[in-house]
């Protein structure tokens, strides 16, 4: 009896082979990212000076830094927003193409970058005929956006 009884208590302190079936699952997962531009002002004057001096040559030269962030593969828009008095015209440069602007608003198609990049914009400000000395806020306004 103590063999028999030996044999039963080994058994069941010996684990039991587990039987392990494979089970797959598929399933889909997807996300849709909408397309976002964004742009921030490293560098610009807040106001700038026109002296004398500037009237008799007819323009004012000014200088932008601005940080873009777009994660559009087609690209972006920057749109060149004129505030009117001081200028009968403004030549941008530093974007995919050349601009001159009068009062309208200028929009121009910029290549993809996708991750952050600084857009350094030069602005020739032509001084319009009745302009006066003094100090003045940066007649153009420029935002971005996705095309």
């Amino acid at each position: 009896m103590k063999r028999g009884f030996a044999v039963l208590v080994f058994l069941a302190a010996t684990p039991l082979a587990a039987v392990a079936h494979d089970v797959q699952a598929q399933f889909t997962v997807s996300a849709v990212v909408m397309p976002r531009a964004s742009i921030e002002t490293v560098s610009q004057p807040p106001q700038f000076p026109v002296s004398e001096q500037d009237i008799a040559r007819g323009y004012v030269d000014v200088a932008a830094v601005y940080r873009v962030r777009n994660n559009d593969p087609l690209g972006y828009l920057v749109r060149l927003v004129p505030r009117t008095g001081l200028t009968r015209s403004v030549e941008v440069s530093g974007l995919a193409s050349p601009v001159v602007m009068h009062d309208e608003i200028v929009e121009v198609s910029q290549p993809a970058a996708l991750r952050s990049q600084e857009l350094i914009l030069r602005f020739r400000l032509v001084l319009d005929a009745a302009a006066t000395p003094g100090t003045y806020a940066m007649p153009v306004q420029v935002v971005v956006a996705t095309l």
